[in-house]
Protein backbone atom coordinates (compact mmCIF):
# COMPACT_ATOMS: atom_id res chain seq x y z
CA UNK A 1 0.00 0.00 0.00
CA UNK A 2 1.29 3.37 -0.96
CA UNK A 3 2.01 6.13 1.53
CA UNK A 4 -0.81 8.22 0.09
CA UNK A 5 -3.37 5.51 0.70
CA UNK A 6 -2.13 5.08 4.29
CA UNK A 7 -2.58 8.80 4.91
CA UNK A 8 -6.12 8.69 3.54
CA UNK A 9 -7.03 5.76 5.74
CA UNK A 10 -5.51 7.50 8.79
CA UNK A 11 -7.53 10.61 8.10
CA UNK A 12 -10.74 8.58 7.90
CA UNK A 13 -9.98 6.83 11.20
CA UNK A 14 -9.16 10.13 12.88
CA UNK A 15 -12.33 11.70 11.55
CA UNK A 16 -14.31 8.71 12.82
CA UNK A 17 -12.79 9.00 16.24
CA UNK A 18 -13.55 12.73 16.32
CA UNK A 19 -17.16 12.15 15.37
CA UNK A 20 -17.47 9.44 18.02
CA UNK A 21 -16.00 11.74 20.66
CA UNK A 22 -18.37 14.50 19.57
CA UNK A 23 -21.30 12.10 19.81
CA UNK A 24 -20.28 11.02 23.32
CA UNK A 25 -19.90 14.66 24.39
CA UNK A 26 -23.31 15.48 22.93
CA UNK A 27 -24.86 12.57 24.80
CA UNK A 28 -23.20 13.68 28.02
CA UNK A 29 -24.40 17.26 27.49
CA UNK A 30 -27.93 16.08 26.79
CA UNK A 31 -27.83 13.91 29.93
CA UNK A 32 -26.58 16.81 32.04
CA UNK A 33 -29.20 19.17 30.62
CA UNK A 34 -32.00 16.66 31.06
CA UNK A 35 -31.11 15.67 34.62
CA UNK A 36 -29.56 18.98 35.73
CA UNK A 37 -32.05 19.63 38.57
CA UNK A 38 -31.71 16.10 39.86
CA UNK A 39 -27.94 16.33 39.88
CA UNK A 40 -28.02 19.65 41.74
CA UNK A 41 -30.42 18.17 44.28
CA UNK A 42 -28.25 15.09 44.67
CA UNK A 43 -25.14 17.23 45.17
CA UNK A 44 -26.89 19.36 47.80
CA UNK A 45 -28.10 16.22 49.54
CA UNK A 46 -24.56 14.84 49.71
CA UNK A 47 -23.20 18.17 51.02
CA UNK A 48 -25.95 18.49 53.64
CA UNK A 49 -25.54 14.88 54.75
CA UNK A 50 -21.81 15.29 55.13
CA UNK A 51 -22.30 18.58 57.01
CA UNK A 52 -24.80 16.96 59.36
CA UNK A 53 -22.56 14.04 60.31
CA UNK A 54 -19.37 16.11 60.46
CA UNK A 55 -20.63 19.32 62.09
CA UNK A 56 -24.23 19.32 63.29
CA UNK A 57 -24.53 15.87 64.90
CA UNK A 58 -21.43 16.18 67.17
CA UNK A 59 -22.59 19.63 68.34
CA UNK A 60 -26.11 18.32 68.91
CA UNK A 61 -24.82 15.40 70.97
CA UNK A 62 -22.71 17.79 73.03
CA UNK A 63 -25.64 20.14 73.66
CA UNK A 64 -27.89 17.20 74.46
CA UNK A 65 -25.42 15.96 77.07
CA UNK A 66 -25.22 19.43 78.64
CA UNK A 67 -29.03 19.68 78.71
CA UNK A 68 -29.28 16.28 80.39
CA UNK A 69 -26.78 17.37 83.06
CA UNK A 70 -28.67 20.63 83.58
CA UNK A 71 -31.93 18.74 83.87
CA UNK A 72 -30.46 16.38 86.47
CA UNK A 73 -29.09 19.31 88.47
CA UNK A 74 -32.47 21.04 88.39
CA UNK A 75 -34.21 17.87 89.53
CA UNK A 76 -31.71 17.45 92.38
CA UNK A 77 -32.15 21.09 93.45
CA UNK A 78 -35.93 20.71 93.30
CA UNK A 79 -35.80 17.51 95.38
CA UNK A 80 -33.58 19.25 97.97
CA UNK A 81 -35.99 22.19 98.23
CA UNK A 82 -38.93 19.81 98.58
CA UNK A 83 -37.13 18.02 101.41
CA UNK A 84 -36.36 21.33 103.11
CA UNK A 85 -39.96 22.44 102.73
CA UNK A 86 -41.16 19.17 104.24
CA UNK A 87 -38.83 19.61 107.21
CA UNK A 88 -40.02 23.18 107.73
CA UNK A 89 -43.64 22.03 107.64
CA UNK A 90 -42.87 19.37 110.24
CA UNK A 91 -41.16 21.94 112.45
CA UNK A 92 -44.12 24.28 112.10
CA UNK A 93 -46.51 21.50 113.04
CA UNK A 94 -44.38 20.58 116.04
CA UNK A 95 -44.19 24.22 117.12
CA UNK A 96 -47.97 24.63 116.79
CA UNK A 97 -48.45 21.64 119.08
CA UNK A 98 -46.48 23.33 121.88
CA UNK A 99 -48.67 24.90 124.53
CA UNK A 100 -48.61 28.67 124.79
CA UNK A 101 -47.36 28.48 128.38
CA UNK A 102 -44.38 26.42 127.22
CA UNK A 103 -43.74 28.88 124.40
CA UNK A 104 -43.68 31.70 126.93
CA UNK A 105 -41.12 29.80 129.01
CA UNK A 106 -38.94 29.24 125.94
CA UNK A 107 -39.17 32.92 125.03
CA UNK A 108 -38.25 33.85 128.58
CA UNK A 109 -35.21 31.55 128.55
CA UNK A 110 -33.95 32.89 125.21
CA UNK A 111 -35.76 36.12 124.32
CA UNK A 112 -35.59 37.87 120.97
CA UNK A 113 -34.06 41.00 122.52
CA UNK A 114 -31.56 41.74 125.25
CA UNK A 115 -34.41 43.04 127.45
CA UNK A 116 -32.00 44.85 129.77
CA UNK A 117 -34.69 46.43 131.97
CA UNK A 118 -36.42 43.12 132.54
CA UNK A 119 -33.07 41.50 133.28
CA UNK A 120 -32.29 44.16 135.88
CA UNK A 121 -35.63 43.49 137.59
CA UNK A 122 -35.00 39.73 137.61
CA UNK A 123 -31.51 40.12 139.09
CA UNK A 124 -32.72 42.55 141.78
CA UNK A 125 -35.48 40.08 142.67
CA UNK A 126 -32.98 37.22 142.93
CA UNK A 127 -30.77 39.20 145.30
CA UNK A 128 -33.66 40.41 147.47
CA UNK A 129 -35.16 36.93 147.61
CA UNK A 130 -32.00 35.70 149.35
CA UNK A 131 -31.90 38.63 151.79
CA UNK A 132 -28.84 40.21 150.18
CA UNK A 133 -27.94 43.70 148.97
CA UNK A 134 -27.14 44.52 145.36
CA UNK A 135 -24.17 46.89 145.62
CA UNK A 136 -23.38 47.22 141.92
CA UNK A 137 -24.72 46.02 138.60
CA UNK A 138 -23.36 46.33 135.08
CA UNK A 139 -25.09 44.94 131.99
CA UNK A 140 -23.53 45.09 128.51
CA UNK A 141 -25.38 43.56 125.53
CA UNK A 142 -23.02 42.24 122.84
CA UNK A 143 -23.56 42.00 119.10
CA UNK A 144 -24.84 38.70 117.80
CA UNK A 145 -22.26 36.20 116.65
CA UNK A 146 -21.90 36.00 112.87
CA UNK A 147 -20.15 32.66 113.31
CA UNK A 148 -20.12 30.10 116.09
CA UNK A 149 -18.10 31.31 119.08
CA UNK A 150 -16.72 29.66 122.20
CA UNK A 151 -17.84 30.55 125.70
CA UNK A 152 -16.00 29.46 128.85
CA UNK A 153 -18.19 27.88 131.53
CA UNK A 154 -16.81 27.88 135.08
CA UNK A 155 -17.74 26.05 138.23
CA UNK A 156 -20.17 28.09 140.30
CA UNK A 157 -18.48 27.21 143.59
CA UNK A 158 -14.76 27.06 142.80
CA UNK A 159 -14.69 29.38 139.82
CA UNK A 160 -12.53 26.89 137.94
CA UNK A 161 -13.06 26.54 134.21
CA UNK A 162 -15.10 23.45 133.46
CA UNK A 163 -15.44 23.52 129.66
CA UNK A 164 -15.60 25.68 126.59
CA UNK A 165 -19.08 25.66 125.09
CA UNK A 166 -19.71 26.25 121.40
CA UNK A 167 -22.29 29.00 120.98
CA UNK A 168 -24.43 28.67 117.84
CA UNK A 169 -24.28 31.25 115.09
CA UNK A 170 -26.70 34.16 115.54
CA UNK A 171 -26.94 33.96 119.34
CA UNK A 172 -26.02 37.18 121.13
CA UNK A 173 -24.61 37.65 124.62
CA UNK A 174 -25.36 39.92 127.51
CA UNK A 175 -22.43 40.33 129.89
CA UNK A 176 -23.43 40.90 133.52
CA UNK A 177 -21.30 41.94 136.47
CA UNK A 178 -22.85 42.02 139.95
CA UNK A 179 -21.49 43.10 143.30
CA UNK A 180 -23.44 41.63 146.25
CA UNK A 181 -22.90 42.16 149.98
CA UNK A 182 -24.31 40.56 153.13
CA UNK A 183 -23.80 36.96 152.14
CA UNK A 184 -22.20 34.18 154.13
CA UNK A 185 -21.35 30.79 152.64
CA UNK A 186 -24.87 29.40 153.02
CA UNK A 187 -26.32 32.57 151.56
CA UNK A 188 -23.97 32.21 148.60
CA UNK A 189 -25.15 28.65 147.97
CA UNK A 190 -28.77 29.76 148.07
CA UNK A 191 -28.01 32.61 145.71
CA UNK A 192 -26.34 30.27 143.21
CA UNK A 193 -29.24 27.84 143.47
CA UNK A 194 -31.71 30.63 142.74
CA UNK A 195 -29.70 31.75 139.70
CA UNK A 196 -29.58 28.16 138.47
CA UNK A 197 -33.37 27.82 138.74
CA UNK A 198 -34.06 31.20 137.17
CA UNK A 199 -36.25 30.99 134.09
CA UNK A 200 -33.95 33.05 131.91
CA UNK A 201 -30.77 31.18 131.09
CA UNK A 202 -27.80 32.54 133.07
CA UNK A 203 -24.28 31.12 133.03
CA UNK A 204 -21.76 32.12 135.71
CA UNK A 205 -18.51 33.10 134.04
CA UNK A 206 -16.58 34.14 137.16
CA UNK A 207 -17.19 34.11 140.92
CA UNK A 208 -15.17 35.90 143.60
CA UNK A 209 -16.21 35.44 147.25
CA UNK A 210 -14.71 37.47 150.07
CA UNK A 211 -15.65 35.64 153.26
CA UNK A 212 -14.23 38.33 155.53
CA UNK A 213 -16.37 41.06 153.98
CA UNK A 214 -19.31 38.82 153.09
CA UNK A 215 -19.01 40.15 149.56
CA UNK A 216 -19.62 38.32 146.27
CA UNK A 217 -18.67 39.42 142.77
CA UNK A 218 -20.42 37.56 139.97
CA UNK A 219 -19.70 37.77 136.26
CA UNK A 220 -22.48 36.11 134.30
CA UNK A 221 -23.67 35.67 130.74
CA UNK A 222 -27.24 35.81 129.51
CA UNK A 223 -28.32 35.04 125.96
CA UNK A 224 -30.81 36.28 123.43
CA UNK A 225 -31.66 35.45 119.82
CA UNK A 226 -32.18 38.62 117.75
Amino acid sequence: MSLLNKLKIGRKVLAGDTRAANLRQQKINKFLIKYYHWLVALTMLVVLTAGYFLLIQPKYQEMRGENEMTSQELQQAYAAKQTLLGNLNQLEQSYNQIKQADKDKINAMLPAKAEVERLISELEAIVLKNGLILASLSIEPQEKAKTSTKVEIKDENSGQKLKIAEMPEGVALVKISMGIVGSDYNGLKNLLRTIENNLRLLDIDKLDYNNAENKVTLDMIAYYLP
